[in-house]
């Protein structure tokens, strides 16, 4: 049976959690949500403290590491993706 525990709590996503579809743990132990409703992806510090949010042309569906500082971003029914610099 696998066990889960909480590693971090980020703050700020209490309010808008239905905008959040994708998520990840960057390589530097970062989190990444993409906000469907505010149209960004939203960093957060492994300790859960907002980084700093960056805007998008579109509304998100999900998101993948490429590598250091880039990530795919897929847009859903607009049927495309993108590559982002999170840098």
């Amino acid at each position: 049976m696998i066990s889960l525990h909480e590693i971090a709590r980020v703050t700020g996503l209490e309010q808008s959690a239905i905008n959040h579809f994708g998520c990840k743990i960057y390589l530097n132990g970062d989190l990444i949500f993409a906000n469907f409703l505010e149209k960004c992806l939203q960093v957060f510090s492994k300790s859960g403290k907002f980084i700093k949010n960056i805007p998008l042309p579109g509304e998100p569906a999900d998101i993948a590491t490429i590598s250091k500082n880039r990530v795919a971003v897929t847009y859903g029914n607009a049927y495309k993706f993108e590559i982002a610099d999170i840098s």
